[in-house]
């Protein structure tokens, strides 16, 4: 993490990176060609190097923190390059940061039973203590009610972090408006989740969502992107 942190402050500073470094030579045109926020990517690599040390979230907060810092980072520097020269929207930032909270809550419900095959628990211990959960029964793969109601509740902190970034994206009508829709995929994720009555350990969960790229396409050619 030290070297990309080097290298960002090298490259902010417009020192070009060595030349056997060809992602950093990315970064750097992206840097100069868009006008990429250095602070996005210190920001990345800061979520990451502290998450390294992090065997499970403690707080509902901390989760939330992690995804607007790494996914959501992300995320703002797609709106920075397809943004139009010049131009800076408050609202599609916004709405970038609250997809990637949104993004953060879902990746760790889809993956809370592959983690629980590997005897790992990422699920917030926060709701796990406040349904009664427990991580034992989690990493044997008994579903109980108690995790239902957890992961629900989890999954709703994500819903309204959608809606907050829904009705910030609506006041975005530029290019950077594409990038989104990465909301799209947690959306259709936390409709497959509500029908399966919040089961976080339901197999299918883990399968690819083989419709949505024809949902891209169909909103897009509906003009709802």
């Amino acid at each position: 993490m030290s070297f990309w942190k080097g290298l960002i402050d090298n490259m902010a500073n417009g020192k070009e990176p060595p030349t056997n470094a060809p992602i950093a030579t990315l970064l750097y045109y992206g840097i100069c060609s868009y006008g990429l926020s250095p602070a996005f990517l210190y920001r990345m690599i800061e979520a990451r190097r502290e998450n390294l040390e992090v065997n499970q979230f403690g707080t509902v907060d901390e989760l939330e923190k992690y995804g607007e810092e790494t996914s959501g980072s992300l995320i703002n520097l797609t709106v920075e390059t397809l943004r139009s020269q010049g131009d800076f929207n408050n609202d599609a930032y916004l709405a970038a940061s609250h997809i990637g909270m949104a993004q953060g809550i879902c990746t760790v419900l889809r993956a809370t039973a592959f983690h629980a095959r590997r005897g790992e628990v990422y699920f917030p211990l926060e709701l796990i203590r406040k349904f009664g959960a427990k991580e034992s029964t989690i990493v044997r793969g008994q579903v109980t009610s108690e995790l239902k109601e957890a992961s629900k509740a989890l999954a709703n902190v994500a819903h309204a972090h959608l809606k907050e970034a829904s009705q910030a994206s609506q006041k975005v009508t530029g290019p950077e408006r594409i990038a989104l829709t990465q909301s799209i995929p947690c959306q259709r994720f936390l409709a497959r989740l509500r029908k399966r009555d919040y089961n976080v350990l339901n197999p299918r969960l883990l399968r690819k969502d083989g419709l949505l790229p024809l949902s891209l396409v169909s909103r897009k050619l509906f003009g709802l992107l």
